[in-house]
């Protein structure tokens, strides 16, 4: 009695794998796309990458003003840089796509500004005080720009979900950003007639 339950048991079980290896139930299983677990990369999208990265570049920056700059006094010449990436991240959150391009465009041009001197100085920059960790400081931070200014702009990935994060994106949304975009020119406004009338009075 027992071996026939076992052998029919066995029979079910190799009836029911069989039925399961068959091609189609195969590739439904291979083209799953909402297959979700652990190992899944669904959480893991270029959008969020974005704006992780974004807001390193913004603390990385401030350590910069902070350690570099403010001891040499120079810090009117850092504002933009270090306004523009949380302008960034507050565009990205706000789904604007003019903050998304001009964002990317300025973080190849800052990645530049770091990376330029470190490739025409060559080694010279590591026999200076601190020098090594200026080096990897500047590399680490261009890089960064870089990675973040391909997302930006030349990922398909992060366009698809950025228009989809449009599509379904709430009214007030649209209104947010729009507010954003106007306080942008404004302070650009005010900034630019600022230069004129304190050059206009040097004169």
């Amino acid at each position: 009695m027992l071996d026939q339950r076992t052998r029919s048991l066995v029979q079910l079980s190799l009836a029911r794998l069989t039925s399961w290896a068959t091609p189609q139930a195969l590739n439904a299983m291979l083209q799953c796309p909402k297959a979700e677990g652990p190992l899944t990369m669904s959480k893991l999208n270029h959008y969020k990458a974005a704006l992780y990265l974004c807001a390193a570049i913004a603390v990385m920056d401030a350590i910069w003003v902070w350690v570099l700059v403010i001891p040499r006094m120079q810090v009117g010449r850092t504002i933009i840089p270090l306004l523009a990436p949380p302008i960034t991240v507050l565009g990205l959150l706000l789904l604007s796509n003019v903050i998304r391009w001009l964002g990317g465009v300025f973080m190849v041009i800052w990645a530049a500004a770091f990376l330029w001197p470190l490739i025409s100085d060559g080694t010279a920059a590591l026999s200076r005080p601190n020098g090594a960790v200026i080096f990897l400081y500047y590399l680490c931070l261009g890089a960064l720009n870089l990675l973040t200014a391909a997302l930006l702009l030349f990922s398909k990935q992060f366009s698809y979900e950025f228009a989809k994060r449009r599509e379904s994106a709430p009214k007030y949304i649209g209104h947010l950003r729009l507010l954003l975009i106007g306080a942008i020119i404004a302070a650009m406004l005010v900034a630019t007639s600022y230069d004129i009338v304190k050059l206009a009075s040097a004169a």
